[in-house]
């Protein structure tokens, strides 16, 4: 397992009763896997997903007397993939306003999980953002490496923790080619302002060949033979789900 630069803040919020721990990032960023190692430290913590349908029914119930059931005498609450659990936003509330527990929820779709959490625990979240791996976190790796064979390799299969115990390039290709077929569609077909995932793909390879330049949504909108405002839809959907970052004017980052 990788060293991950926010693992220390996330531990540091463990133990204490009273606060929730929102963690976002995308599907494979190894969000679960930070958060089950950092449990292995906490002897009284219990683990949902809201992948599972069982769950989805079980943490939908806004019930008080329903809930400690549930978590018996459990100190730590952990909930992968929260977004996926109806109203969990008030779930949550009731959890740490009422319970001696502290919960961490992940979700691999920001804005999904930010709209189900946003008001019910205003003041009582922290919010934190698990990114594929960055230069620090896979540095020891590559360091009998020369530069630009590291640099290339990153650039070419990205930094997805997965990618980076992967020995072939072989296999490096087909878990991205996997990760495209069961994750990234599947998320895609789940909103409905997107009735034609493909097209998102194609968008995707425009984008590719444009990184860090300026991109005109107009010229997208003809290669792609969509309209711009759907065009601009789906970059946001993108953005939100963790695939891309936009670089706008203005932006701090782009100084």
């Amino acid at each position: 397992m990788f060293t991950r630069t926010i693992e220390q803040q996330i531990h540091d919020g463990l133990g204490k009763p009273g606060t929730a721990l929102i963690l976002y990032g995308p599907r494979q960023a190894g969000k679960t896997t930070l958060v089950k190692y950092l449990l292995e430290k906490c002897p009284d913590a219990i683990s949902f997903t809201g992948d599972d349908l069982y769950t989805q029914s079980l943490l939908a119930q806004h019930e008080l007397e329903h809930l400690k059931r549930i978590i018996g005498s459990a100190t730590t609450i952990f909930i992968d993939e929260a977004q996926r659990i109806e109203n969990i936003g008030l779930t949550l509330k009731l959890m740490v306003d009422h319970l001696p527990v502290t919960v961490i929820a992940s979700g691999s779709a920001s804005f999904e999980l930010a709209d189900r959490l946003s008001e019910p625990l205003t003041g009582r979240a922290r919010t934190y953002h698990l990114h594929p791996l960055s230069w620090e976190e896979v540095s020891e790796k590559y360091r009998m490496t020369s530069p630009d064979t590291a640099l290339e390799e990153m650039l070419r299969y990205g930094m997805y923790p997965r990618i980076h115990t992967l020995e072939s390039n072989q296999e490096k290709e087909e878990y991205l080619y996997s990760y495209l077929n069961h994750y990234l569609y599947r998320d895609l077909l789940e909103f409905e302002q997107i009735k034609k995932p493909k097209k998102v793909v194609d968008l995707l390879v425009l984008l590719a060949h444009q990184i860090g330049k300026e991109v005109a949504v107009s010229e997208l909108s003809n290669s792609l033979g969509l309209s711009q405002k759907t065009v601009e839809s789906y970059l946001d959907i993108l953005e939100k789900m963790f695939v891309l970052v936009n670089i706008r004017h203005g932006d701090p980052r782009n100084s």
